[in-house]
């Protein structure tokens, strides 16, 4: 391999790898927001750094251990293979909110958890440190590759929560990390057959992306998941994951829907139309008061 190719491979690589790092980062805090809690989202952020720590330890730890292009091509089928444990840990682990560690089982499924979400970044941290470990590279240059990368994950990735959806962003991830993996490896055929599972698993969280993933044990919506409530819509946002169900209070009820934000109620619409004593609670409730401020009051 020239020099010349050597070098655009290890900027290709250092790019790529901060392009799916930052897309997954934020992808996977949508979804943790809705499984766990909004405050989870904090603690990806420390297990996101706690693995790029670790892939650079490890690195440093191998004082002639360099890139070279079948070790950035297993990054990034770590990286898929990672992205993908921790988002089916997300989707089936049982995990209870309510009394965190109050069981055996529970440490072993938050291990789990922790461990298949903090596995992807640690293939991050191993593919960066081998690629600014080369003296044949100029920092510079990787530093812009990575920089640029970022950006463009920065900018791409709310159309992409506001369109197909964290999971499916995910998904979006998986088959970019493969895809370099492939022209990297010098071992294609065991490359595609590892990454087929990858994006299998990926793939088919992306289809069911909306039923996939159910809000943990202690979070309401669950508990009326579990008692089949009708959910009449379901949508994933860069801010909420949204759905509306019929009324959980009263069953059936034609005139009420309530909005949930990440599996905690938001909002409720009441239907006042043809109803008196709807309107007439209305009319006293505060909630009232900013719709007042309108071009036609009434």
């Amino acid at each position: 391999m020239n020099a010349d190719r050597r070098r655009l491979l290890v900027a290709l690589s250092v790019a790529g790898i901060s392009f799916v790092t930052l897309l997954s980062e934020v992808a996977l805090t949508r979804i943790i927001s809705y499984v766990l809690l909004y405050s989870f989202t904090y603690l990806l952020i420390g297990i996101a750094l706690l693995g790029l720590g670790l892939g650079a330890a490890w690195v440093a730890l191998r004082v002639e251990w360099a890139w070279t292009p079948q070790r950035a091509s297993n990054g990034f089928l770590g990286f898929a293979c990672g992205i993908a444990a921790g988002a089916l840990a997300l989707s089936v682990l049982p995990l209870d909110l309510r009394e965190i560690f109050s069981r055996p089982s529970d440490f072993a499924y938050w291990g789990v958890l922790i461990v298949a979400v903090t596995s992807p970044f640690v293939a991050t941290g191993i593919v960066l440190s081998s690629a600014f470990r080369l003296r044949s590279m100029a920092p510079g240059t990787l530093y812009a590759a990575d920089l640029v990368a970022a950006a463009l994950a920065s900018v791409a990735v709310v159309p992409l929560l506001a369109t197909i959806g964290p999971v499916r962003a995910l998904a979006l991830a998986g088959v970019v990390c493969v895809s370099l993996a492939l022209l990297l490896s010098e071992k294609r055929l065991r490359t595609a057959a590892v990454g087929s599972v990858a994006l299998v698993v990926l793939l088919f969280l992306g289809v069911n992306h909306l039923t996939g993933f159910q809000p943990a044990s202690g979070k309401h919506l669950r508990e009326l998941w579990a008692k089949n409530l009708d959910i009449i819509f379901s949508a994933w946002h860069p801010l909420f994951r949204i759905d509306v169900t019929a009324d959980w209070k009263i069953p059936g009820s034609p005139i009420r829907r309530d909005l949930w934000h990440d599996g905690n109620l938001g909002s409720a619409f009441v239907r006042v139309e043809n109803d008196a004593e709807v309107k007439q609670k209305w009319e006293k409730a505060i909630k009232r008061v900013p719709f007042l401020v309108t071009e036609n009051p009434s």
